[in-house]
C-alpha cells in the first residue's frame, strides 16, 4: 500500500511527539542541520540615537515584553552600540511542514496559527527536492512583524530558492502590501515533504538586511502633500489594547498643528499611501498599525511613538533607525488601575514632537555633512 505524503508527515509528527514523551529533549536547528552557511555577516556598530525625553524615564513603569524590567528598557533606549547577528542558513534533511509546524527528526518549529481540519485535508500537499522556509511564527501572529520581519525575509528567500510556507489566513491588508512592495507570497501547503528545507536565521539588523529595507522602500513612490501624519487605530480593529484616555483632545490639537489624520483600520493600503507616502513626521501610538510608516515615510523622517507607561518597548523606534529613519519616544501618564489606558498632555506632546523633529533634521544635516546620505 502506497504511503501518502500526509501520512508521512503525520508519522514524522508522531515520532517527534513520542520522542519528547519518552523524555528526549528537542534538538536545535543547528544540531539537526546537515550543513549551514553564512549569508550575510553581522558586526558591532555605534547605535543611532533615539529621541527620548529623559524626564519620561520615571514614567516607564512596565515593559511590553514580560521578560524585561523597566530598567532594561531604559538601558536599551540609551545603548551606545548594536551587536548585529549574521544571517545564516541551515539545511534540514527530510523535513516536513504539517499544519502549522515544521518537523525534522527531533526538531520542531512552530509557525503559529494554521487552518481548520477541513482546510488541512483539502490544502496543497507535495514532495519537493529543495525549498526555503518563508513563514515565521511572528509574521503569522502579528501584522507589524509580517511587514518588518517576514516580508524582508521573503525578499531574501527569492534569491535563494523557491519559498514555501504553511497554510494560514492572510492579513486583511496583506495582498495590497505585497503588491505595493512587489513581494510575492510563498506557496502555502497543508503538508509538505522537502528532501532539503532551508531554514533561515534572519534576526540580525546588519548592513545586508538594511539594503533589503531600502530596496523595498524604493518601490513606494512619494505622492502625498502631507508633511505631518497622525496614525490612529480603532480599538475594535484588534491587536493589543493601548488607549489614550483623552484621545479626542490629543487628535484635535495635532490636527490644528497641521497633522493629517489617517485611521489605519478603515483606510485601504492605496488610500494610506496616497495620503502618507513621503511624510516627514509620523506620530502614532506604538503598535502593528504603525509599521507601514517604515515604508511610506521619506528618508530621514521622524517616527514618533507614544507609549502607555506599563507597556514600553524600544523595538519600533530602534527598528526605524535601520530603515534610515529617526525614532522618537513619548511616555504617557498612567491612569490608576489601568495598564493599557493612559493620558497624554496635548501641549507636552506637541513640544516633544517639535523637539524630536528638530533632532531628526539636525541628524540628517550632520550625516549630509560627512557624506553618509
Amino acid at each position: 500500500m502506497k504511503v501518502t505524503t500526509r501520512t508521512r508527515g503525520l508519522l514524522a509528527a508522531g515520532a517527534y511527539k513520542l520522542s519528547r514523551a519518552l523524555g528526549n529533549p528537542m534538538k536545535s536547528v543547528e544540531a539537526v542541520a546537515s550543513r549551514s552557511w553564512e549569508i550575510a555577516p553581522g558586526g558591532v556598530e555605534p547605535a543611532e540615537p533615539l529621541y527620548f525625553p529623559e524626564a519620561h524615564a520615571s514614567r516607564v513603569l512596565g515593559a511590553a515584553f514580560a521578560a524585561f524590567e523597566p530598567s532594561a528598557v531604559l538601558t536599551a533606549i540609551r545603548r551606545s552600540t548594536y551587536d548585529h547577528a549574521p544571517t545564516r542558513a541551515y539545511a534540514l534533511p527530510d523535513a516536513y511542514i504539517v499544519g502549522h509546524d515544521v518537523y525534522c527528526g527531533s526538531y520542531k518549529d512552530d509557525l503559529y496559527g494554521g487552518s481548520s481540519l477541513r482546510a488541512w485535508l483539502e490544502g496543497d500537499v507535495d514532495e519537493v527536492q529543495s525549498a526555503v522556509l518563508a513563514s515565521t511564527y511572528s509574521g503569522t501572529r502579528w501584522f507589524g512583524h509580517f511587514l518588518h520581519d517576514e516580508l524582508p525575509l521573503q525578499e531574501l528567500v527569492s534569491s535563494i530558492g523557491p519559498g514555501v510556507g504553511h497554510l494560514r489566513t492572510p492579513f486583511k491588508h496583506e495582498p495590497a502590501w505585497r503588491s505595493a512592495l512587489d513581494i510575492a507570497g510563498p506557496r502555502m501547503y497543508a503538508c509538505l515533504r522537502a528532501r532539503e528545507l532551508i531554514w533561515l536565521d534572519d534576526k540580525g539588523q546588519h548592513a545586508e538586511k538594511r539594503q533589503r529595507y531600502q530596496r523595498m522602500r524604493a518601490r513606494i513612490t512619494p505622492t502625498s502633500s502631507h508633511e505631518r501624519v497622525l496614525l490612529i487605530r480603532n480599538v475594535k480593529a484588534g491587536g493589543e489594547t493601548r488607549v489614550i484616555e483623552n484621545a479626542d483632545a490629543v487628535n484635535e490639537r495635532l490636527v490644528r498643528e497641521g497633522f493629517h489624520l489617517v485611521d489605519t483600520g478603515t483606510a485601504s493600503v492605496m488610500q494610506m499611501l496616497e495620503e502618507c507616502a513621503g511624510a516627514s513626521t509620523v506620530v502614532s501610538v506604538e503598535g502593528s498599525h504603525a509599521a507601514p510608516a517604515y515604508y511610506f515615510a521619506k528618508h530621514g523622517a521622524c517616527l514618533f511613538y507614544i507609549y502607555p507607561p506599563q507597556r514600553v518597548s524600544v523595538q519600533m523606534p530602534q527598528l526605524a533607525t535601520f530603515y534610515g529613519l529617526n525614532g522618537a519616544m513619548f511616555i504617557g501618564e498612567p491612569l490608576p488601575g489601568s495598564e493599557n489606558s493612559f493620558r497624554v498632555d496635548p501641549d507636552e506632546l506637541m513640544r516633544e514632537i517639535e523637539r524630536a523633529e528638530q533632532a531628526a533634521r539636525s541628524r540628517q544635516r550632520a550625516l549630509s555633512a560627512v557624506g553618509e546620505l
